[in-house]
């Protein structure tokens, strides 16, 4: 949805779950080729800059219903020197959006650009509305 040469943005939407056969899917943001996912079935959200290398995941527990709108939100910051800090956060709609970043990492081995994306796996259906990519502020 954007340049490949893109940084130093932050993306953001709505997104909400279903449930097929006691599974959920796994919604989530593109930025920077990183990764935001909130997985439905591990209750968890997750940050990661490649998924084949787990050491360099980031995860926190984060339990989330069904049938539930939240808004996900995540900016990526190309540091000086050769690091990018990435943050992201999750909260349900029509709350306040939380002054602490639920999830954050600095890659000290960093993508510097890359595409703003959504991002959908699993059986049950997710749906996204108002997505949002901006400039950081």
């Amino acid at each position: 949805m954007g340049r490949p040469t893109w940084s130093d943005y932050t993306v953001e939407v709505d997104v909400r779950g279903v449930e097929s056969r006691r599974q959920r899917g796994d919604p989530g943001l593109v930025n920077q080729r990183y990764k935001l996912v909130l997985f439905g079935n591990t209750q968890k959200l997750e940050l990661h800059p490649w998924q084949a290398a787990d050491e360099m995941t980031v995860q926190v527990p984060f339990a989330w219903d069904i049938n539930k709108w939240y808004r996900m939100k995540l900016r990526v910051q190309n540091q000086p020197g050769n690091a990018t800090l990435v943050q992201g956060k999750v909260w349900p709609v029509g709350e306040s959006e939380p002054a602490a970043w639920t999830i954050e990492k600095t890659d000290n081995i960093p993508h510097r650009a890359g595409a703003p994306g959504i991002y959908a796996d699993g059986i049950a259906d997710l749906f996204f509305d108002n997505l949002r990519v901006y400039r950081n502020q």
